[in-house]
C-alpha cells in the first residue's frame, strides 16, 4: 500500500498544506475527467456504425482539439443523436472551465501566504507571435476550492453520457450477437 504524506514547505505557514492539497485534488479531477472523455470517444471509435475517424497524429493531446473532436462524434453520429444535446452542453460547458483551470494549475505559483485572502501570487504566461505576456496575480485557496465544486459538477454532468454511450454499444452487440470482449 502507498501512503502519501503531504507538508508544506518549510519557509510558508503550516496553513499552506491545504491550499496543495486543494490544488492538487484539481489535478486528478481533472485527469479522471480527461480519461473519461478520452474513455467515451474512443468506445465510440469503436461502434461498428461510426464514421468519424481519428486525426491521422490519432487521439488528440490539446483539449480544444478533443472537444472539436466531441462535438463532431456527437453531431455525426445518428446512433448518438440522443446524447447530443447533453454532450454539447457539457462540451460549452467544460471549455469554458478549462480556462479558469489552466490558469491556475499551468501558473509558476510562488510563495503561499496565509491570512484572510490565504493563498498565492502566481504568473501567467501567454505566448503570442509577437511576445510572450506575463500577467501576475493571486490564486487564492478559496479559488482553488470553486475550481473543484465546478469540476466534480461537470463529472456528474459526463457520467450518463459515458454510460449512455456504453449502452449503445452493448445494445449493438446484443443485435449482433457478439459476445463481449473478456
Amino acid at each position: 500500500m502507498l501512503k502519501l504524506y503531504l507538508a508544506h514547505f518549510p519557509h510558508e505557514p503550516e496553513s499552506a498544506t491545504g491550499f496543495y492539497e486543494a490544488l492538487g485534488r484539481n489535478v486528478v479531477l481533472w485527469g479522471r475527467m480527461e480519461h473519461i472523455i478520452d474513455n467515451t470517444m474512443l468506445r465510440i471509435l469503436s461502434h461498428p456504425d461510426c464514421k468519424t475517424k481519428l486525426p491521422k497524429e490519432g487521439m488528440p493531446a490539446s483539449f480544444k482539439r478533443k472537444m472539436q473532436l466531441w462535438k463532431r462524434m456527437f453531431k455525426n453520429e445518428t446512433f448518438l443523436a440522443k446524447h447530443f444535446p447533453r454532450a454539447l452542453g457539457f462540451a460549452a460547458d467544460v471549455s469554458g472551465l478549462r480556462h479558469k483551470r489552466n490558469d491556475f494549475i499551468h501558473a509558476m505559483i510562488g510563495r503561499f501566504e496565509a491570512g484572510q485572502n490565504a493563498g498565492a501570487k502566481a504568473d501567467r504566461f501567454t505566448h503570442k507571435p509577437e511576445a510572450t505576456y506575463i500577467t501576475e496575480f493571486r490564486l487564492l485557496a478559496s479559488e482553488l476550492d470553486k475550481l473543484q465544486d465546478e469540476t466534480a459538477k461537470l463529472l456528474d454532468y459526463l457520467y450518463p453520457i459515458g454510460l449512455g454511450v456504453s449502452a449503445v454499444l452493448w445494445n449493438k452487440r446484443i443485435e449482433q450477437d457478439v459476445p463481449p470482449a473478456g
